[in-house]
């Protein structure tokens, strides 16, 4: 049978989550497309000024390219540091294992009011074999935010308020997976998803990875 496994190394130390059947309910969305990683994407648009759009930044794909690398993307009211992306197949005894890596560093959010988010080091990776899949997510030196639980899990919503008002929720190793399930995963550090109390649209995605299990 194939499985799926989650892992999570953050904040000094690592987690070793149980199959996701005993955690929490992922999203679910059509088959995670074999092989990819990138640094993350931002599309988002406060008030009346126009979009801030970073693109997939630094893609890779197990189709080409295999490795890419950004520097710092600074755009009105969000910073991303740069980083780099591999997505490789090795082969051993005959066997097949395919791994997507994403490494990003220096993020920072500025745009919403009364908050500035950093983050100084980010990843994900996401890695197939024969007999299922497995992903894993990391960041360090986070600045921003308070009342997060001393160990994050897999899944975990975070919102961001001003007061009593909710301004952003961030989902915390944001795992997606088909529906049926197939043994394939998709990954992201954090998804920052704005709230209407913020004047902001949109959403932003860092440490982006997903795979399948290899055939």
């Amino acid at each position: 049978m194939r499985t799926t496994r989650m892992n999570r190394l953050g904040l000094g130390g690592a987690i070793l989550l149980a199959a996701l059947a005993l955690g929490a309910t992922p999203a679910q969305a059509t088959a995670p497309t074999n092989g990819t990683a990138s640094l993350g994407s931002v599309a988002f648009t406060k008030g009346n000024q126009s979009q801030v759009s970073v693109p997939s930044l630094a893609p890779c794909s197990l189709q080409g390219p295999a490795t890419a690398s950004s520097g710092p993307v600074v755009k009105s009211g969000v910073t991303l540091g740069g980083g780099t992306t591999t997505c490789t197949t090795t082969t051993a005894n005959g066997a097949k294992t395919t791994q997507s890596v994403a490494t990003g560093k220096d993020f920072a959010l500025t745009a919403l009011a009364g908050t500035t988010l950093r983050i100084k080091t980010y990843g994900a990776t996401c890695t197939g074999s024969s007999t299922g899949t497995s992903a894993g997510w990391t960041f360090g030196g986070m600045s921003g935010l308070t009342g997060l639980p001393a160990q994050i899990p897999s899944g975990y919503v975070h919102q961001v308020k001003q007061g009593s008002t909710v301004l952003a929720e961030i989902t915390f190793g944001e795992y997606i997976l088909p529906n049926p399930a197939d043994g394939s995963i998709a990954l992201n550090t954090l998804h920052i998803r704005f709230k209407p109390a913020s004047h902001i649209t949109g959403d932003i995605v860092l440490g982006a990875t997903a795979c399948t299990p290899v055939g």
